[in-house]
């Protein structure tokens, strides 16, 4: 199980690439929250309530509505994240670091 569960970060690690990472972690929890409900009701006999239905419905909603809320705001292709001027710059060697290292 604890193999899994790290495994589970390689494509979460792939996904924030191009998506946000308040997306990337509802699809990855909500995911988790649903196969773990799912095991525990084949697995284990455990009880299936509508309570237990309805707030597992709650979640996947919840992360739908999540990935729709920046569907107008995200430039369409395999554009790159965008990096503001200002931390690009901070990023970035100044030409006076860049002549202390010849």
């Amino acid at each position: 199980m604890i193999v899994l569960y790290v495994l589970s970060f390689w494509p979460t690690a792939i996904a924030m690439r191009q998506l946000d990472i308040a997306v990337v972690y509802a699809v990855w929890s909500a995911v988790g929250t649903a196969a773990i409900s799912l095991a525990g009701v084949v697995l284990f006999r455990e009880t299936v309530s509508p309570l237990k239905i309805t707030a597992i419905a709650l979640i996947v909603i919840g992360v739908v509505a999540l990935n729709l809320s920046d569907l107008g705001k995200r430039p369409s292709g395999n554009s790159e994240k965008v990096i503001s001027p200002e931390i690009a710059s901070a990023a970035a060697p100044s030409a006076k670091d860049v002549r202390s290292h010849r």
